[in-house]
């Protein structure tokens, strides 16, 4: 298997867990942040416009893009509030499904290029530029991330249902 058909591979399997983790949230938990965390909507919305503005336009480097400008990134708290927080949970998984296929495709025409380096949003001051290797790499870590944060807000939920009922029913005489 060559690298384009291993990180397209891994690119396809990590959004398939992230979204089966997404899905695992109940319906009445899905926008409701626990404390000093996102809610799981919030976490979706995150990593589709993370993904959208930087790691999309970064791997289109490799093709002969244009820099990348990760700016907007900054207004993602007050785009979330604008659009995200309204939008359906299904869209959102949606939306990270259809950036994620994108790509999917773009790791499957770079082929041979895996280990150029080129300057991205990641290329820090007086250190050498990043390949697309490591670009691809960081999505897939960055995936686990949150794929992690959804599957806690699923297991806390749980518990938390749990100890509620268990409460309750220790009250009834």
């Amino acid at each position: 298997m060559n690298d384009s058909d291993y990180f397209a591979d891994q690119l396809r399997v990590t959004a398939e867990q992230f979204a089966w983790a997404a899905l695992q949230i109940p319906d009445a938990r899905r926008f409701v942040a626990q404390e000093g965390r996102w809610c799981a909507a919030r976490v979706i919305f995150h990593i589709t416009n993370y993904e959208r503005l930087t790691v999309a336009p970064s791997m289109r480097l490799w093709e002969g893009g244009p820099p990348v400008d990760d700016s907007p990134l900054d207004d993602e708290p007050l785009d979330w509030e604008r659009k995200g927080a309204r939008t359906t949970y299904d869209d959102l998984i949606s939306a990270f499904r259809a950036g994620r296929a994108d790509q999917i495709a773009l790791a499957s025409r770079l082929v041979g290029r895996w280990d150029e380096t080129r300057d991205s949003p990641w290329t820090l001051k007086d250190a050498p530029p990043i390949t697309l290797r490591w670009v691809v790499t960081k999505t897939l870590q960055h995936t686990f991330e949150h794929s992690d944060e959804l599957l806690r807000i699923r297991l806390y939920t749980d518990m938390h249902d749990t100890w509620l009922k268990s409460s309750r029913s220790s009250r009834d005489p």
